[in-house]
């Protein structure tokens, strides 16, 4: 969605509605915004939302406050259209290259490059990093430098996965590992039940008596959806019943079945995630082992947490191309909308002389993210408003005169 429709209108709306108070600095005491927030105004622009406690970064805001504060500020890779986005299958893998747009620049005057971009990702893809913007999309190499993987300890982690799970769950019942197993069965059930909430959403209405909008603020309708479409839950009378082990969930009085219910009944079919694998149950064609298989690995890796990153210095799949393009390469089926990160200047969040490309340094120290948690109280990004001042519960913003909503 692009900027105007995002954030004009929905942070517009919304703050009006929703976060108690919003006005310009100097204007009569009680009035009101337009339709959407004013744009090149001379006067500052006063928020009062309810939920604030002053972390203003794209990085490190949680709260509700904090973000919109923080979204107001600075701009994001894809929502904000910052970048020319070219998608194209190479070798097996998704390779997304972004070209940022001639012209841009924050609200300081710097320009704003590949390099910003680039910085940002690692900020997000950094072990430390567990804020709400970390990446969790399937990188090429990113499990690797986050966990410092060597080749040879990804293989012996992985040998032994396949030693435990070939030899089945009653060899090792106790075994870690199956946790993991059913935990991404689980997740990829999920997936299935936002694949027919996406295809078949009118059907809720004729198997359950439920208005399809209800599937956008109950992910459990979504659940009790792809049970009955795909022969594991019975739908009668506005209630779903497990069709092997007979429990019931009345939808209409709001009770619902989770993930793990409908394990519980895949199970019955597909004992193991190999016979579910071998069925080719996943709704977007994924592997369970797979999946289980790297998250493994990656349990095993953070057991010892890295203290540095001479094993693997870079995420292989980010390629810096030129000043303003660079390549992210993500696994088969990976989606270019987890690129869509908040994009910060370098030069004010992170440390230009820790900075090189080639030599494998990109902003900040491998594992400290202490300088950029430094900034978090004064945001400075590329979006509309530039930060002012914050004196609980207001926060002033001014307009941001270098602001290319183009």
């Amino acid at each position: 969605m692009d900027w105007n429709k995002r954030r004009f209108l929905a942070a517009g709306f919304a703050l009006l509605a929703l976060l108690g108070g919003c006005r310009t600095e100097d204007a009569e005491k009680g009035s009101r915004l337009p339709d959407a927030l004013p744009l090149h105004t001379e006067k500052l622009l006063r928020l009062e939302p309810p939920d604030v406690d002053g972390i203003f970064s794209p990085f490190f805001a949680v709260r509700e406050g904090d973000r919109l504060v923080a979204e107001l500020t600075n701009v994001r890779l894809l929502s904000d259209k910052i970048a020319e986005l070219i998608v194209e299958n190479v070798d097996n893998y998704t390779i997304c290259t972004f070209r940022i747009k001639e012209g841009l620049c924050f609200s300081d005057g710097a320009p704003l490059t590949a390099d910003d971009a680039i910085f940002s990702l690692y900020a997000l893809c950094d072990p430390s990093y567990t804020g709400p913007e970390r990446i969790e999309a399937p990188i090429e190499g990113l499990s690797a430098y986050r966990c410092q993987l060597s080749k040879e300890l990804e293989k012996y982690y992985g040998d032994t996965f396949d030693e435990i799970f070939d030899a089945g769950e009653a060899s090792s019942p106790g075994d870690p590992l199956w946790a993991i197993v059913d935990e991404q069965w689980r997740a990829d059930l999920a997936a299935a039940a936002d694949y027919a909430a996406e295809h078949y959403a009118d059907e809720t209405e004729t198997l359950f008596d439920i208005p399809p909008e209800a599937l956008q603020t109950e992910h459990g309708l979504k659940t009790a959806l792809a049970m009955a479409l795909w022969g594991f839950g019975a739908a009668e009378n506005g209630r779903l019943t497990g069709i092997f082990t007979g429990k019931t969930w009345s939808l209409s009085e709001g009770s619902f079945p989770t993930p793990t219910d409908y394990l519980e009944e895949i199970k019955y079919i597909y004992p193991s995630a190999s016979d579910y694998d071998a069925a080719g149950e996943s709704p977007i064609g994924a592997s369970v082992r797979a999946a289980a298989r790297q998250a493994y690995i990656l349990t095993k890796c953070a057991e010892n947490p890295p203290s540095d990153a001479s094993a693997v210095p870079e995420i292989t799949g980010i390629r810096r191309l030129s000043d303003r393009a660079f390549s992210v390469a993500l696994a088969p089926n990976g989606d270019p909308d987890a690129l869509d990160i908040p994009v910060a200047p370098l030069h004010y969040y992170g440390d230009l002389a820790n900075y090189d490309f080639a030599e494998h340094r990109f902003g900040f120290p491998f594992g400290d993210l202490s300088g950029i948690k430094a900034r978090s109280a004064q945001p400075l990004g590329a979006g509309p408003y530039i930060f002012h001042s914050f004196s609980p519960p207001a926060v002033l913003l001014a307009s941001n005169e270098k602001y290319n909503a183009s």
